[in-house]
């Protein structure tokens, strides 16, 4: 599993057409720039000081997004609040055929004033709530709850706990090739 994060007002291109799957995640820089090697500290995602994280897992307070490929041409993505929450993402397809299932997944909306001062993280300054915290101690026994539901109805294209199994939050398709757009602008 490759993981990497791009901070805002960058990109980052990943062909990768033997990777079996992967996660994507946006750090929230501080102030000070980053340096030309990709050095600096994130409020959220935070990669160890790094611009980019080959690891396994993601990072804290972090939206995810989601690519899983399989031998039979089909890949699942989605885009994720379950761990947490920082930014909106989107997965969009990029090339193939054009199939009804195969649409954009994530959300556009900024959604830090929807979550709850329990699972708020602050900026440093602590003026600005910059990500959300899951209320799920553990993921793979979290349930749907108020939480969830509240983002779930903000975002019905996100994947928002454990057991959303709704169509429109994960996707099975054969295109080849996405588009992972973080802070995207507002559709109407």
């Amino acid at each position: 599993m490759v993981a990497y994060s791009s901070l805002l007002n960058r990109s980052s291109t990943s062909n990768s057409p033997k990777l079996e799957s992967g996660r994507a995640f946006s750090g929230l820089a501080q102030a000070a720039p980053l340096t030309p090697q990709g050095e600096g500290k994130c409020v959220t995602g935070d990669c160890g000081d790094k611009l980019y994280y080959n690891g396994l897992g993601g990072a804290m307070s972090a939206t995810i997004a989601r690519l899983a490929y399989d031998d039979h041409n089909h890949n699942l993505y989605n885009v994720s609040f379950v761990d947490d929450y920082n930014v909106p993402i989107t997965i969009t397809p990029y090339t193939g055929p054009h199939d009804f299932k195969c649409h954009y997944v994530g959300c556009k909306k900024y959604l830090s004033a929807l979550c709850p001062a329990g699972l708020q993280v602050h900026s440093p300054d602590n003026k600005t709530v910059v990500a959300c915290k899951s209320p799920c101690a553990n993921s793979k026994t979290c349930e749907p709850n108020e939480y969830s539901r509240i983002f779930k109805k903000a975002c019905p294209k996100a994947y928002t706990s454990p057991s959303d199994k709704e169509p429109s939050s994960v996707v099975s398709c054969t295109i080849a090739s996405y588009i992972v757009t973080f802070c995207p602008t507002s559709r109407k």
